[in-house]
């Protein structure tokens, strides 16, 4: 009896698959050799496109990234929600769900499930200064970490866990990274131990920095070649190269030495290098002055429109997703232009691609025109000047030619010359700017006159007065025999006695003079009651027109001129005195002119970074956020995957069709990829017994120059299957 064998095929991939030699039914036989068959993989006109993508689905906006996912699952390989932080202090530091109930958790990781994605959700650090180092700086501490990501995997059909702890990197300070590295190496071997042993994988997400001679990039507290062989997957957040200073979110060739520097570190299929999807603009520079107060006759809106919406936005850095970002830059400033006069696009912002850069990026010009309040001028008034002769008073009342003066700012020996309204002249320059309260005095002579009797030689020291009133002791008497200088030294009725005895009788009239000193006080005022001028201890900044306010200056009074330190108000003063005067100048026309720049990751941008997963063999991209980016990318990104994906190569067979039991025979055929022959290529045939589940391997050979093979083949006495099978390309 004769066993016979039929030629049959499947296709090749980059997975070894077979074409296969498959015998008939038990007891078919056949009494005369059948003609040779040929038999040929073909190529599928469908071809699966690499798996390349993950990325970060945030809180904020978890429909739309889901949405996404769905649109595009057979480019993503696993997905990361945003959900999660770690929060409090050493040693309890806890987790927090900041996405929303556990059912709805786990009713959007089902969602994820069902697309066939894994879901390895981010946990960041949102504790304080050092706290997670010193949780990790005990076996306990990090056992409790551990324990707690395990459980949270757990508990909602995680896949494994995504760890985006950045309080290392930029907050604890680059003095403490020897001592958290330590920390951070022993936590991420133990937690690594923990999720393989529940089937769940480790995820690290690290910022980039630049390389380093070490064994990350400038952040080495996160030991890349340390912890590499242990995590399943380390995503690095090329993007944020210019945070506060205006440049790209993250410069090509910054995140090609990246990915070059970090292929060395780790294995290039954990790697998934960032992609940003979002854009910043920020202040270029500021020319002019910029307005604080609406231009003359803007209405409410549109001064509330210039100064507390328009204006302090421009002022500031911006962020925008790339999703919205060509109608951002479209329609910068479009309707603040439109409806406000008081607003001018200089230069309107256009969109171009930098090549280098691999980015896009605009700059734009804006001016803003108003007013603005200068600052206001307080000077002190005064009533006289360092260097004059003259000083004003608020009264001359008491004040005579002649007076000695004394007070802040006057000479030593100075006299009243003159007096003119509440002007004094005075005998000699003010020493300083005359201020406060002024002395003045001058002696005051009395005279009383009355008739005396006396003896010159009988009580020669006493006179009899007709009358005594007004005389008082010390009063200087004269009159005819009255001794020159005698003063009066007591008074008793009408008898007065003197200091010095009478020169000879004494009869008629006699004078007694009394000199006592008078003293008046002024306040120097450079304010006077019901005059429209002042005197200023300096006028500089002081500008017509200027607002004036302060004692004794009138309702709305405003300066109408200046000459030297006297300045002319518009209203009369209310009282006389010295202080400070307060002149507000004018509002002045003003303008400032906002240059700004913009950089943003687009379509383009992505693509451009998926490049490198190629390149470098990198495991793909994290895209930040999901849901965020420019929705256009994912057709390039697509395309993208397919042209990278394994292409099958085609296996053609031929061979007899039927072969006796103990009959033998040759297979020959080729293997091409893409048209073109694979020479040395490594073709197998195998054997299916029947009954049998394990396929057995019973010969080999390669390719030649041309791609072609031949293989011998005899013939089973049962009803065995064959198949050959060679290794796909790509």
């Amino acid at each position: 009896m004769r066993r016979a064998v039929r030629l049959s095929s499947v296709v090749v991939t980059t997975a070894l698959v077979a074409v296969g030699l498959v015998g008939p039914a038990s007891g078919t036989s056949s009494t005369s050799a059948a003609p040779s068959v040929t038999v040929s993989s073909g190529v599928p006109t469908v071809v699966a496109p690499r798996a390349m993508v993950t990325g970060w689905v945030p809180y904020w906006n978890t429909p739309a990234g889901l949405a996404i996912v769905s649109a595009n699952s057979k480019i993503f390989s696993d997905v990361s929600p945003f959900w999660f932080d770690a929060r409090g202090t050493a040693p309890t530091i806890h987790l927090l769900n900041e996405y929303s109930t556990s059912t709805a958790t786990l009713s959007a990781v089902a969602a994820f499930h069902a697309l066939g994605l894994k879901v390895i959700p981010t946990v960041t650090d949102g504790t304080g200064w050092m706290q997670m180092s010193n949780q990790l700086s005990t076996v306990s501490g990090r056992a409790t970490i551990v324990n707690a990501l395990v459980s949270l995997a757990k508990a909602y059909k995680f896949d494994g866990i995504d760890l985006d702890w950045e309080q290392f990197a930029f907050n604890d300070g680059s003095s403490t990274w020897p001592t958290t590295r330590v920390r951070w190496i022993a936590f991420v071997k133990s937690l690594a131990a923990a999720l393989h042993s529940n089937h769940k994988l480790l995820s690290i997400t690290v910022p980039a920095g630049y390389p380093t001679g070490g064994d990350s990039t400038g952040y080495y507290v996160y030991a890349w070649s340390v912890i590499g062989p242990v995590i399943d997957r380390m995503r690095i957040m090329t993007y944020d190269y210019s945070p506060s200073v205006p440049g790209p979110i993250g410069p090509f060739p910054w995140v090609d030495l990246i990915a070059k520097y970090a292929v060395t570190q780790v294995a290039a299929s954990k790697i998934q290098i960032g992609v940003a999807s979002y854009g910043r603009d920020w202040v270029w520079s500021t020319a002019g002055s910029c307005p604080t107060l609406a231009p003359a006759g803007a209405t409410t809106a549109q001064a509330n429109d210039l100064l507390n919406v328009e204006l302090p936005w421009a002022r500031n850095r911006h962020e925008f997703d790339s999703r919205g970002a060509a109608n951002y830059v479209q329609t910068l400033f479009k309707d603040a232009v439109a409806t406000n006069p008081a607003i001018t696009l200089v230069q309107a912002p256009v969109s171009t691609w930098d090549n280098t850069q691999k980015e896009r990026t605009f700059a734009y010009q804006v001016k803003f025109a108003g007013r603005s309040q200068p600052a206001s001028v307080i000077r002190a008034t005064v009533g006289g000047l360092a260097g004059g002769t003259t000083v004003q008073l608020a009264t001359t009342t008491g004040v005579v030619v002649g007076a000695n003066v004394t007070g802040t700012g006057i000479a030593t020996g100075v006299v009243v010359t003159a007096l003119s309204g509440n002007t004094v002249t005075l005998s000699a320059k003010n020493s300083a700017s005359v201020t406060g309260t002024l002395t003045f005095t001058h002696p005051v002579t009395t005279h009383v006159t009355t008739t005396a009797t006396g003896s010159a030689t009988v009580a020669p020291t006493t006179i009899s007065v007709t009358s005594a009133t007004g005389i008082v002791v010390g009063a200087l008497a004269t009159g005819t025999g009255i001794a020159a200088g005698a003063t009066v030294k007591t008074i008793v009725g009408t008898t007065v006695t003197l200091s010095a005895a009478n020169t000879a009788a004494v009869s008629g009239s006699v004078d007694f003079a009394t000199t006592a000193t008078v003293t008046a006080k002024s306040a120097a005022a450079g304010v006077l009651t019901g005059t429209k001028t002042i005197i200023v201890g300096s006028t500089t900044g002081i500008t017509t027109g200027a607002a004036v306010s302060g004692t004794g200056i009138g309702k709305g009074a405003t300066v109408v001129s200046r000459s030297g330190n006297t300045v002319t108000l518009s209203v009369a003063s209310t009282s006389s005195g010295n202080a400070s005067i307060t002149f507000k100048p004018a509002p002045v026309a003003t303008s400032c002119t906002i240059s700004r720049v913009g950089w943003y990751s687009e379509a383009q941008a992505a693509l451009a970074r998926a490049t490198l997963v190629n390149k470098y063999h990198l495991g793909g991209i994290a895209q930040w956020t999901i849901g965020g980016e420019d929705v256009t990318q994912w057709a390039g990104l697509n395309a993208y995957a397919k042209s990278i994906a394994a292409v099958p190569s085609v296996v053609t067979v031929t061979g007899p069709g039927l072969l006796n039991a103990s009959q033998a025979g040759t297979l020959s055929g080729s293997v091409t990829f893409k048209g073109v022959a694979l020479t040395s290529t490594v073709v197998n045939v195998q054997e299916l017994a029947p009954g049998k589940t394990v396929w057995v391997a019973v010969g080999k050979t390669t390719t030649d120059a041309t791609g072609h093979f031949t293989l011998p083949l005899s013939g089973q006495p049962d009803n065995f299957s064959w198949r050959v099978t060679a290794p796909g390309d790509g």
